[in-house]
């Protein structure tokens, strides 16, 4: 539905990413896995390049239903069908190379979710190289997002965080979007005064980071 309405609501087509929080990282996750599956266009009756999402970011996703599994989570999903599925829908184990590039975060200290499930699927990912990455400096976290497009071309570099600008001014609405994403990230990350920047190749792609600093 959102490609097919991408020009009504003024969606950029080719940047749908989903996101989901614990159980509903385990959703997000899951569609990220299973989107290439005939059961979902056959039961939505639409071609399966209109479900593909470009992105997924899970924050203390519940993935396992191993040693580390949040055990609710599974019981609560499958109900009468828990001893049929609880293994299918161990995610670390459906990773294909069809998974979009995936940002993860997971705190090590959460009781809930063990951080292991954000461990093991990023192992799945890479396994399958898909663009995952999750830096955990000395002093600092750092966070890249990367996309294997174009390049931004060097005399454009400092003009990309401004309001409403356009590196594409032949753009078309749903292709490029309103010019306002990168604005306002850039007035968040200077709000949290955490130091950002983004590093490009012709034909290779632009690679986006910020850092955050630990607390001493």
């Amino acid at each position: 539905m959102l490609r097919e309405r991408a020009d009504e609501w003024l969606i950029d087509e080719n940047k749908i990413v989903l996101m989901g929080f614990s159980a509903g990282g385990h959703l997000a996750a899951s569609y990220s896995c299973f989107w290439t599956k005939a059961f979902l266009s056959d039961t939505l009756g639409c071609d399966k390049d209109m479900l593909k999402p470009n992105g997924v970011i899970l924050s203390y996703p519940v993935i396992t239903s191993g040693e580390y599994a949040h055990r609710g989570s599974f019981v609560s999903l499958l109900g009468d069908r828990y001893d049929e599925l609880v293994e299918e829908m161990s995610l670390e184990n459906q990773v294909a190379e069809s998974n979009p590039p995936t940002f993860l975060w997971h705190t090590v200290t959460d009781d809930d979710v063990p951080v292991e499930n954000s461990l093991l699927f990023t192992r799945a990912l890479k396994d399958k190289n898909i663009f995952v990455e999750l830096l955990n400096e000395k002093k600092k976290y750092v966070v890249k997002i990367k996309d294997t497009g174009k390049g931004i071309k060097p005399e454009e570099i400092d003009k990309i965080w401004d309001k409403y600008y356009h590196n594409n001014k032949k753009h078309k609405r749903n292709s490029i979007g309103t010019g306002l994403g990168l604005s306002i990230v850039k007035n968040i990350l200077e709000i949290h005064k955490f130091k950002y920047g983004v590093s490009t190749k012709k034909d290779k792609g632009t690679t986006f980071f910020f850092e955050i600093s630990k607390k001493k």
